[in-house]
């Protein structure tokens, strides 16, 4: 049971941890500061370290409100159209999953930084950066730049996770998994750790780059999104079947089906 629970909670946080507007920022950085030996991976790390710290900070928050709230929700759960709100959910991710989708605004930034050598690195890293800020983030770009990278990561973290279902289903799980208040810190430390794990990846592998050698980190950088990208398409297909799996089981459970 208890190998379970963890099993599952990973999960989550591996699917939450696919976040390609945070690896283009990271990647933006770092053609920003290939010319600065010994910035980039500081930099980069107070950006991931804000996300780290928004990720936990919304986690908690839901935990204590979801743990205040516990005889609401099982009434809730008990309403069969919460079971097919569910099911419209997962319906969706499908569909979205499937759905071609070639500008999207993250690729489209990535495509810049992809597009470097003719624009200038620094330019086209600057680029990136900022419309991935502006065009992601409903934080005006002004407020994102007057608290840095740690104050935008944080914002960038909590926006992230509270618009992510695997996060909102984590939380669930921990809140309802009947633990002490310690067990629930611990975890919702580790599902924090394992959701920015690829973007530490990331500012590890970029780091151990020679400036000189940005042609192959360019190309690094692009495959790392292609992959990210790749494998977010499955994770989402995995949470939208999921749902609509439990939407059917539940609705046959409260009998609103046959």
């Amino acid at each position: 049971m208890v190998f379970g629970h963890i099993l599952q909670l990973m999960g989550l946080a591996a699917v939450d941890s696919v976040n390609l507007l945070a690896f283009a920022v990271i990647a933006g950085l770092w053609l920003s500061l290939r010319d600065k030996p010994g910035l980039f991976a500081p930099r980069a790390a107070q950006f991931t370290g804000g996300a780290f710290i928004g990720i936990m900070t919304l986690a908690a928050l839901a935990v204590w409100v979801i743990g205040a709230n516990k005889d609401f929700l099982r009434e809730l759960w008990e309403n069969p159209i919460v079971a097919i709100v569910a099911g419209v959910i997962g319906v969706v991710l499908l569909a979205l999953a499937f759905k071609p989708q070639k500008n999207k605004r993250a690729e489209h930034a990535a495509a810049k930084l992809a597009d470097s050598r003719r624009e200038g690195y620094e330019v086209a890293a600057e680029h990136a950066v900022d419309e991935a800020l502006a065009e992601d983030s409903p934080i005006p770009k002004s407020v994102l730049q007057k608290f840095g990278l740690f104050g935008t990561g944080i914002a960038l973290g909590i926006i992230q996770s509270g618009t992510s279902i695997p996060f909102a289903t984590g939380v669930v799980v921990i809140s309802f998994a009947g633990t002490s208040v310690l067990q629930q810190i611990i975890e919702i430390v580790v599902f924090a750790i394992v959701a920015i794990a690829p973007s530490a990846c990331l500012i590890t592998v970029l780091s151990k780059v020679n400036s000189s050698r940005v042609d192959a980190a360019t190309s690094r950088i692009n495959n790392f999104l292609a992959r990210a990208k790749t494998l977010g398409k499955w994770l989402t297909i995995a949470v939208g079947a999921a749902l609509v799996i439990l939407s059917i089981v539940r609705m046959l459970q409260l009998g609103v089906l046959f």
